[in-house]
């Protein structure tokens, strides 16, 4: 569930840029082109989806809808909380997540 987790916290950060808002936070001045928007939309919303279909394969429909909605709504806090209180980190934890989730892949 935590490589879910990672997956879906990327994924929800991929989105969250999509928005001028968390975007300014985090860069102030920028402004994404349209096929960047594009590309963080797919990779966000692809994201979202393998994280499902991961935890749906790995532990059958009911049990992985479940888990995934409960690492979703973990993934989701933390992410509103770190906007928050410090837009900042999310840089950070969404560089190390990305890696993370990377190297568990790899692992299996």
């Amino acid at each position: 569930m935590l490589i879910a987790g990672l997956v879906i916290y990327v994924g929800l950060v991929a989105l969250a840029l999509l928005k001028n808002r968390h975007l300014h936070q985090l860069w102030p001045g920028l402004a994404l082109p349209a096929w960047t928007r594009k590309t963080l939309s797919t990779a966000g919303w692809s994201l979202l989806t393998v994280a499902a279909i991961y935890l749906i394969a790995q532990r059958g429909v009911g049990n992985g809808l479940v888990e995934y909605l409960a690492a979703f709504t973990v993934a989701g806090l933390i992410l509103v909380v770190q906007f928050s209180y410090s837009p900042r980190s999310v840089l950070a934890l969404g560089i190390f997540a990305s890696g993370g989730a990377t190297a568990a892949v790899d692992d299996n």
